[in-house]
């Protein structure tokens, strides 16, 4: 299997653990009168199960891992957003912070774009030989 194929399975797995925990572990709650701020309004994440709390610790364990183990593969010109990218889902995964969207469906879909932001990173520098 190339080396292409093998990240992109690896996020694939990456994405689906993401999505069971986001839709399915996680939940938001509204900031009141966050309205005047933002439109939507602000959310906090709620506090996680025992058992999410795993999965959490488990799912970033693994992606931390699976970017330590795969930034050899990045062109140093483009180090630097494949690093934004990644900071942007970890801190979904984390759930420390102020959240702008006001459903898990638009977090979701937030993490999703920046998964295939990173794997788009990776096959432009697979492509230039990196």
């Amino acid at each position: 299997m190339s080396l292409r194929c093998t990240i992109e399975q690896q996020l694939e797995e990456i994405n689906f653990r993401i999505k069971y925990f986001i839709l399915e572990c996680s939940s938001l709650n509204y900031l009141e009168d966050s309205d005047a701020i933002v439109s939507e309004g602000v959310h906090l994440w709620n506090d996680l199960e025992e058992k999410s709390r795993e999965i959490q610790y488990s799912l970033l364990n693994d992606y931390r891992g699976f970017i330590n183990q795969n930034i050899e593969y990045i062109d140093d010109k483009l180090r630097s957003h494949f690093f934004e990218s990644v900071e942007h889902v970890c801190v979904h995964i984390e759930q420390n912070d102020f959240v702008w969207h006001n459903n898990l469906e638009d977090v979701y879909t937030t993490i999703q774009r920046e998964l295939k932001v990173q794997f788009y990173l990776f096959t432009q520098s697979l492509s230039a030989g990196k």
